[in-house]
């Protein structure tokens, strides 16, 4: 193990200069003018007890599941989460083995989702304060609900321009609903809730994916790489159903 350590013959590095001692010093009182401003966090009591986490757990899903606002955010989260693996796992074998693209189109294609998500979320507190936040997220679903039955046209030439705009237009949604939905799932929370709220959605919501991704390979092998996508986008166009039979509809 020692032969590891020697210094080989044929290797010349220097050593990087010492930085200053001033610019060290200058930097830690920086750093330390910083850290005043931080406010001392308030200590909890530690006399209280915790309940146990099987009861946390408990407290947290029947929150959720007994307030209506939280159900329709998390039924229509589930099935947007559900539906875009259905629409995306698959992408690669149909781009790059079917129709003998080269991969940087699949990267293309997914990047412009990637712009979608953020014009979504730069421009979701403008739409949520001239529609309301319910009316936003279900009619910018109604209106994404048509280009979701285009991603399973993707093919070469027009088809495939078309597909990736329509693909940005799915992840504008999901931008708009990622801020307008978690910012309203705060505010109708309780403090002393948010943490368990917060968990029992990401789990359900995170499950979703997983499902989403287990069940398009599943649909591809038995019959093709279009079969997800056909099922996600039908899943994609009426996720907004639960929005606008739900309370959250008449949100601000």
């Amino acid at each position: 193990m020692w032969l590891a350590h020697r210094k080989s013959p044929h290797t010349d590095r220097t050593p990087p200069p010492d930085r200053s001692p001033t610019v060290d010093a200058l930097s830690y009182l920086w750093s330390a003018a910083w850290l005043r401003r931080v406010r001392e966090p308030v200590q909890a009591t530690p006399d209280t007890p915790r309940p146990p986490i099987t009861r946390q757990i408990s407290a947290g899903v029947r929150f959720v599941f007994g307030n209506p606002v939280l159900t329709a955010a998390l039924l229509q989260g589930s099935m947007v989460n559900l539906a875009f693996p259905l629409c995306s796992v698959l992408l690669p074998v149909l781009i790059v083995d079917q129709l003998g693209l080269p991969e940087w189109v699949v990267g293309a294609y997914l990047a412009a989702g990637g712009l979608g998500v953020l014009a979504g979320s730069s421009t979701a507190h403008l739409i949520g304060r001239r529609l309301g936040t319910g009316r936003a997220v279900w009619v910018v679903g109604l209106v994404t609900s048509p280009p979701a039955f285009v991603i399973p046209f993707l093919d070469r030439g027009p088809w495939l321009w078309a597909a990736t705009a329509a693909w940005f237009a799915l992840t504008f949604r999901t931008g708009l609903n990622n801020v307008l939905l978690v910012s309203l799932r705060q505010r109708v929370t309780p403090d002393d809730m948010l943490g368990r709220m917060t968990a029992t959605m990401r789990l359900l919501l995170m499950g979703s994916l997983g499902i989403g991704g287990l069940l398009a390979g599943m649909l591809g092998e038995l019959w093709g790489v279009r079969a997800p996508m056909w099922l996600g986008a039908l899943i994609l166009a009426v996720s907004w159903v639960p929005i606008l039979f739900s309370l959250l509809r008449r949100e601000p």
